[in-house]
């Protein structure tokens, strides 16, 4: 089987060129001095909605002055950017693609919200057909894993089994899927969403 290793910058290149996350390269920087005088320069980002928030983007820190941050439970550390969902916990805020999750809630389904998460847009009549249709070619799961369900408890949470369900479908679903091709990409997710309705 092949397998395939990126670097941190490879996937935030990734990202960025997927419109998954958004860089802009006319930030602001800011001056860290270490103790001994070392000064290490840190880009500035700032947030795309909220409050005006600035972000420190601290990757080369390590690499560059053998230091590292010290932030217990991640209280103001963010693990990433996105382009697909905005939260502020504190006002009850959650956006997918900039609608607010309760809106999709109420007047999409399904089909229509797995459309808007990947491709950015909620889908028209013919680009939901479509969609339906190539999820539904990825309906069928392997026979043998049916068998996999009778290892549970009876009363086994339904979020544990479908985390170790999810999990073990990359047994089944990985000859010949390159991370670095887009159209591999595309096929795992329409597989992942065709096993979770």
């Amino acid at each position: 089987a092949k397998t395939n290793s990126f670097t941190l910058a490879q996937v935030q290149v990734w990202f960025v060129k997927t419109g998954m996350a958004e860089i802009d390269e006319s930030c602001e920087f800011a001056t860290l001095t270490l103790p001994g005088g070392q000064e290490h320069k840190i880009r500035v980002y700032r947030g795309t909605l909220g409050e005006d928030i600035n972000f420190l983007d601290i990757r080369d820190l390590y690499a560059k002055t053998n230091s590292f941050t010290y932030d217990p439970g991640f209280t103001c550390t963010a693990s990433c950017t996105s382009g697909i969902t905005y939260v502020d916990g504190p006002k009850g805020q959650c956006l997918y693609r900039g609608y607010p999750v309760a809106e999709l809630c109420a007047k999409c389904d399904f089909m229509e919200v797995a459309h808007l998460l990947l491709n950015g847009e909620l889908p028209g009549k013919k680009e939901k057909k479509e969609f339906i249709d190539r999820i539904e070619s990825e309906y069928l799961v392997h026979e043998r894993f049916r068998d996999f369900f009778k290892v549970f408890r009876m009363n086994a949470h339904p979020m544990a089994i479908m985390v170790a369900a999810t999990g073990s479908l990359s047994a089944y679903y990985h000859d010949n899927l390159d991370w670095s091709k887009p159209d591999d990409r595309e096929i795992c997710a329409m597989r992942l969403i065709a096993k979770m309705p």
